[in-house]
C-alpha cells in the first residue's frame, strides 16, 4: 500500500519558523482561557439578572463589574517557553 506523506510531515521546520508556532500556540491558549472566563461571567450575569428579579431587587445592584483581562507579550512568551520546554525536555524521549 502506498501513502502518500504530506508535506507538513517531511518538511524539516528552521528554528524560526518553529518559535513563530509556539508563539502562535500560546496566544491561542491564552486567548482561550480569556474566552472561557468570559463566558463563565456572562453565565454568572445571567443568573445573577435571574436571582435579582426573583428577589425583586434591581439589577443593577446585584451585577459585579467585569474586567475584560489583556493579554501581553510577556504573558504569550511565557507560556511559548513552556511549550518549548515540554518540546526539548529529553525526558520524554527514549
Amino acid at each position: 500500500m502506498n501513502v502518500k506523506q504530506s508535506n507538513t510531515t517531511t518538511k524539516s521546520r528552521n528554528g524560526y519558523e518553529l518559535r513563530a508556532d509556539l508563539l502562535g500556540m500560546a496566544k491561542d491558549l491564552i486567548t482561550y482561557n480569556n474566552d472561557m472566563k468570559l463566558n463563565e461571567y456572562h453565565i454568572k450575569l445571567e443568573n445573577t439578572k435571574e436571582m435579582a428579579r426573583a428577589k425583586g431587587e434591581s439589577i443593577a445592584d446585584s451585577i459585579e463589574n467585569f474586567v475584560a483581562e489583556t493579554v501581553d507579550a510577556e504573558e504569550v512568551i511565557s507560556e511559548a517557553k513552556k511549550f518549548y520546554d515540554f518540546v526539548c525536555d529529553t525526558r520524554q524521549k527514549k
